[in-house]
C-alpha cells in the first residue's frame, strides 16, 4: 500500500529512528517518567540531574532495540508497530491505571469476549487516532532518504553514540539507579513497550512452551490429630478476578 507524500521532511534512517526514540520516550513514557519523578522527587542538583537522565537513557535504549528489530530494512513498519502498541499500552495504563504484566496478560487473555469489547468506546478511538493512526499515518508520509549501506553507517554511528551515552550515565549515575531500582522494583513495569514484550514472551513461554508440572500428592493419608481443647474455626475462600 502506497501512501501520498505530502510531507517536505524526508529523513535519513538515523535522523528517522532518533525522532522516533525520542518520541516513545517523551510521549509514550509519560507514565513511567511521572513514576520516577514521584519517587525521586528532586529537589537537589544531583537529584534533578538523575531524573533528567531517565527519559535519555530510555531514548538511548529506544535507538538500540528499534535498530535490532528491523530499522535497518523495514525503519517505517518498525516504528509504526511500536507506536500502535505503544499507544494501546498508554490509553490502557492512563485510563485505568493497570500496568501490563504478566498476570495482566493472562486476565485479558482469559477475559471473556463479552467484557472485553465493553472496554471499546469512543475515548480508546480518539486517543487511538491522535497518538496512533496519525503517527503512522505520518511515518508511511515520509520518504527515508539513504541507500543500504548508507542506512548501515549512519545506523552504526547513532548506535554507537546511543552505547557511549549509556556507558557515561552508568559512570556516573549508577549508585542512584542502583538504589531506585532496587527499592522500587516495580518501575520497571511502566516502560513502555518494552515490559509489555517482557511479559508477552515469559506469558507465551509459560503458557504454550514449558510443560505443565506433573501433579503431586502431598499426602495420600490425610487425618486430624486429636486435639481435646480444639477451638472452633472458620475457613473463608474468595474465589474471583483479582
Amino acid at each position: 500500500m502506497k501512501f501520498p507524500r505530502t510531507l517536505n521532511f524526508n529523513p535519513t534512517s538515523a535522523q528517522f529512528i532518533l525522532l522516533s526514540s525520542l518520541f516513545i520516550a517523551a510521549i509514550f513514557n509519560i507514565p513511567f517518567l511521572s513514576a520516577v519523578y514521584e519517587v525521586v522527587a528532586p529537589v537537589t542538583l544531583n537529584e534533578w540531574v538523575f531524573f533528567l537522565s531517565v527519559p535519555l537513557l530510555l531514548t538511548f535504549f529506544n535507538i538500540i532495540f528499534l535498530s535490532l528489530f528491523g530499522a535497518l530494512f523495514l525503519p517505517r513498519t518498525t516504528v509504526a508497530i511500536a507506536f500502535v502498541v505503544s499507544s494501546i499500552l498508554l490509553y490502557g495504563t492512563l485510563a485505568y491505571g493497570v500496568i501490563f504484566d504478566k498476570s495482566m496478560i493472562q486476565n485479558v487473555m482469559e477475559t471473556n469476549s463479552g467484557e472485553a469489547f465493553s472496554y471499546l468506546n469512543s475515548t480508546l478511538f480518539l486517543f487511538f487516532s491522535i497518538l496512533g493512526l496519525i503517527p503512522v499515518f505520518a511515518i508511511f508520509n515520509l520518504e527515508i532518504n539513504g541507500k543500504l549501506k548508507a542506512r548501515i553507517k549512519h545506523l552504526l554511528v547513532l548506535n554507537l553514540l546511543a552505547l557511549l551515552g549509556i556507558a557515561i550515565i552508568a559512570t556516573f549515575l549508577f549508585k542512584s539507579y542502583a538504589a531506585v531500582g532496587r527499592n522500587n522494583k516495580d518501575l520497571t513495569k511502566y516502560i513502555i513497550p518494552y515490559a509489555f514484550y517482557d511479559s508477552g514472551y515469559k506469558y507465551l513461554r509459560d503458557t504454550y512452551f514449558y510443560p505443565p508440572l506433573p501433579y503431586k500428592v502431598l499426602d495420600k493419608r490425610p487425618y486430624l490429630k486429636g486435639n481435646a481443647n480444639i477451638h472452633p474455626s472458620i475457613t473463608v475462600l474468595v474465589v474471583g478476578e483479582t
